[in-house]
């Protein structure tokens, strides 16, 4: 089994009559005037597939999310791929606290084995200025 696409977004859609996967404002990095700081929700796209003698009973993975190797979520996530090859999840995340600045490595895992993963840089920008009209 191996992860072809793991992808954090602010939303992500499968459209049930098309069957397509859609991604919308992709995470590549994000700019925080304060730290701690509370991510208010996010998505994980994740498409798993396995080769046709691999078991197609549901297996047991974890979701996750560390900062420079500080662990702040890990979670169960089942992949059933009901006879088939390919299998698509959606993982919603609300609330996750960042305590500093740093390299957001989200990754799904088999055991100890990594998947496939996502990074997302988080930059302290500082205070937002307020401007004081004379």
């Amino acid at each position: 089994m191996e992860a072809r696409l793991v992808v954090c977004a602010l939303s992500v859609s499968i459209d049930q009559r098309s069957n397509s996967l859609s991604l919308f404002n992709i995470i590549e990095e994000l700019n925080v005037p304060a730290f701690p700081f509370a991510i208010p929700y996010m998505a994980l796209a994740i498409m798993l597939t396995k080769t046709a003698d691999e078991p197609s009973e549901p297996r047991n993975l974890n979701l996750r999310c560390q900062l420079e190797g500080e662990q702040l979520f890990r979670g169960a996530l089942a992949a059933n791929f009901q006879q088939h090859l390919r299998v698509r999840l959606v993982v919603d995340i609300q609330a996750l606290v960042v305590p500093r600045p740093g390299l957001l490595h989200v990754s799904v895992n088999e055991d100890d084995r990594e998947l496939g993963a996502w990074e997302i840089n988080v930059n302290n920008v500082g205070p937002r200025a307020v401007l004081n009209p004379a």
